[in-house]
């Protein structure tokens, strides 16, 4: 790949940058004359944990510098009053060639100033109380449906660090109960979770078996000087599990084996990814996200960055899924096979992925998906195919659409895994969606909003 037109960049530098990042960057350069550009950053691998990319106007820069009064030292620390802290680097291209995060910065001057958005920085404006009156907030405006805390009985958890939530409906009253595991502790499974303690039922006396379930979470602990804060991963995964957690809350089905989660894979993700889109969504950001001190709003330039750096390598990322689902069906597919699952390996990925494959590894031995999933890989990009469409078709416009809302509830969400998958999909788009739809509904999150870059560059 040649180095891209005036650049700053040296061949030598610019291999330090992959492939996927190469073909980022040209995005910004030159065909946007429009957006002027100091800078632009980005963390590649971890933007799922580590949401980190900021676009910098000349204005900006030199307000910024002007406040401190002085150039930026390597690697200092920094918290200023015009509302960024992380590490300032003033990077010179051998700065850059040799940095170990993959962090690249593009500028047309001779120096490059690059600010790193710590996530320390940002929790404070996501704290665990401030983001559980936001869940509390969308799902009541949304769905009618309000949180409360209970006292449980004694010996009904097991940690005291675990909350009890009614979850009542405005006119239904008790839909069930989430029981919130929420923080760290010594020998607790490290993931992040949600799971059926009981399922919902239709019992024989006419009555509903209400749904118990648990959200297993690892947070930190609140300290003496603050509350528990979340960071921007932190915060979607919260959103995300409360995704599954309503599937099986609102469920009523008439087998508790089919209520709520307990339906087809290719189906299970898609309540928890569409909460992903309300999580990201400044309209729902600004109902809750509050410094924890100051009380100061989240601004929406910072989401809007936190937005755009995750579609950094998300192609990169969606091409590795497609291989890994088709690797998948292959294994799972018609046998014997007519090669080695090595040799299909390699084969899969030749044709699939823009990365090689490496000889004498055989790393489909160790990638346990392949057994747990079956054949059903392909149920990730499904799930997200189907909720970005949901998203784009009914709660785009308005994210508190109660209508909506009424009808994801009963399209969606009541029907657990008693109802063909497609049906439901097909009830709440009010239309049949094709292979193209799904395809199309993947391709369009990609897209880069060039509004953020515009809103910069004035």
């Amino acid at each position: 790949m040649e180095p891209m037109r005036n650049s700053i960049f040296k061949p030598r530098a610019l291999s330090c940058i992959p492939d996927c990042l190469r073909l980022s960057l040209n995005l910004f350069e030159p065909e946007f004359p429009q957006v002027k550009l100091t800078i632009i950053l980005a963390c590649v691998g971890v933007t799922r944990t580590f949401h980190c990319g900021i676009i910098l106007t000349d204005k900006l820069t030199a307000a910024y510098c002007q406040l401190k009064g002085t150039e930026a030292d390597q690697g200092r620390e920094v918290s200023s009053g015009c509302g960024f802290m992380g590490c300032i680097f003033s990077l010179s291209l051998e700065c850059l060639a040799s940095h170990g995060h993959f962090t690249v910065g593009v500028s047309k001057t001779e120096s490059i100033l690059c600010i790193i958005l710590s996530p320390a920085y940002i929790a404070q404006f996501f704290s665990l109380g401030a983001c559980m009156e936001g869940l509390n907030i969308l799902l009541n405006r949304l769905l009618g449906i309000s949180l409360y805390a209970e006292q449980p009985a004694k010996g009904e958890v097991w940690s005291e660090d675990v909350r009890k939530l009614a979850v009542v409906h405005e006119s239904e009253g008790l839909l069930g109960y989430i029981y919130c595991d929420f923080f760290q502790r010594a020998d607790k499974p490290h993931q992040d979770c949600h799971f059926t303690i009981r399922g919902g039922r239709l019992k024989e006396d006419g009555d509903y078996q209400l749904p118990v379930v648990v959200l297993m979470l690892n947070l930190p602990r609140s300290s003496r000087s603050s509350p528990t804060l979340l960071t921007p991963g932190m915060m979607e995964n919260l959103f995300h599990e409360m995704g599954h957690a309503m599937h099986s809350m609102l469920g009523r089905t008439r087998y508790q084996h089919v209520t709520g989660t307990r339906c087809p894979t290719d189906f299970a993700e898609v309540p928890s990814i569409l909460m992903e889109y309300f999580a990201n969504d400044y309209r729902v950001v600004n109902q809750f996200a509050r410094h924890y001190q100051t009380g100061q709003p989240l601004p929406k330039t910072m989401v809007s960055r936190l937005c755009e750096s995750k579609k950094v390598c998300a192609a990169a990322d969606m091409q590795l899924q497609v291989f890994y689902a088709t690797l998948d069906q292959i294994y799972h597919g018609k046998h014997p096979l007519r090669n080695s699952t090595t040799d299909i390996l390699k084969e899969t990925q030749e044709k699939f992925y823009g990365l090689p494959y490496v000889p004498n590894t055989a790393w489909q031995l160790r990638f346990s998906h392949l057994v747990g999933y079956g054949a059903k890989y392909y149920s990730y990009l499904m799930s997200r195919a189907v909720a970005s469409m949901v998203w784009k078709e009914c709660f785009l416009q308005d994210p508190f659409n109660r209508a909506a809302g009424e009808r994801y509830r009963r399209e969606m969400l009541a029907h657990g895994g008693g109802r063909e998958p497609m049906l439901m999909v097909e009830g709440m788009l009010q239309k049949r969606p094709s292979v193209d739809d799904f395809v199309s509904a993947l391709v369009s999150d990609l897209d880069l909003d060039f509004e953020t870059f515009l809103m910069d560059s004035e």
